[in-house]
């Protein structure tokens, strides 16, 4: 959906605004924009409460996931 250029340029400018501390935290925050902006372009009268909340939910079933992917793995 979007260059790893632009992403990486993106990354650098939030670590240098001071916004960000680390590219961990860079990552997860604009993962975030760009859901919301997704969301938006299909759903736009869906609140940012809404899609904050929605990402939330999103985020932990992924890694819900990933947990049970690994433990399945090793048994």
């Amino acid at each position: 959906m979007f260059s790893q250029e632009l992403k990486d340029y993106e990354y650098e400018m939030l670590i240098q605004q001071g916004k960000i501390t680390n590219m961990g935290e860079a990552v997860r925050k604009l993962n975030k924009e760009y859901f919301k902006i997704w969301m938006k372009m299909y759903y736009p009268d869906v609140s940012p409460q809404f899609l904050d909340d929605c990402y939330g939910y999103i985020f932990l079933a992924f890694w819900l996931g990933v947990d049970y992917a690994n433990e399945s793995k090793t048994k």
